[in-house]
């Protein structure tokens, strides 16, 4: 039997891949309704179309099978799937069926132009790799100007909000801290 944070991923996963179905069709099917009716229905325009929806439906079936809850004859939950509403991966993947979604809808009404919207998912990904790659390659995040002798880079040495406090009270005499002596 699932707990109650299994069953609820589960739930959330079978509504958020009822919608991604849904909408899905729903965003290919006006797209491909407002291209025959602007009569915006270029070939390239179609090439396009159909080379950025091929990735948008492996994304799509990825999402289906990390997410689909797994339940036994009987119908009791046995895993509730990968969580789909997780950062990482899943988000990304989902940041890219939405960017092909307003790119195919918004080349159908808008024009050809607007495929360049696309170029935002190179970028972005040029972007994180490059966070994540460059400080190891020695380029950005690392320059502090140059390097200090040792005695000066070390800090001072920490001390806790709490031992700033017990030392506050033991400069007052309080006596509640004890004081212990050390013989140096």
């Amino acid at each position: 039997m699932a707990n109650a944070s299994a069953k609820k991923t589960a739930a959330q996963n079978e509504a958020s891949l009822r919608q991604l179905r849904t909408r899905t069709l729903a965003v290919y099917a006006l797209a491909v309704a407002l291209r025959f009716l602007l009569k915006r229905t270029t070939k390239g325009g179609l090439i396009l179309a159909a080379s950025t929806a091929l990735p948008s439906l492996a994304i799509y079936r990825f999402l289906v099978s990390i997410g689909t809850p797994r339940r036994d004859a009987r119908g009791e939950l046995i895993s509730p799937g990968d969580d789909l509403e997780a950062g990482g991966l899943t988000e990304y993947a989902w940041d890219v069926v939405y960017v092909t979604w307003i790119c195919q809808l918004g080349s159908a009404a808008l024009g050809e132009w607007f495929w360049y919207l696309y170029l935002v998912i190179p970028v972005y990904a040029v972007y994180k790799l490059w966070g994540f790659a460059g400080p190891m390659l020695g380029f950005g995040g690392g320059s502090r100007g140059p390097a200090l002798p040792e005695e000066e880079a070390a800090p001072a040495q920490a001390t806790s909000k709490r031992q700033d406090k017990l030392k506050k009270r033991a400069d007052r005499g309080d006596p509640r801290v004890k004081q212990v002596q050390r013989n140096a």
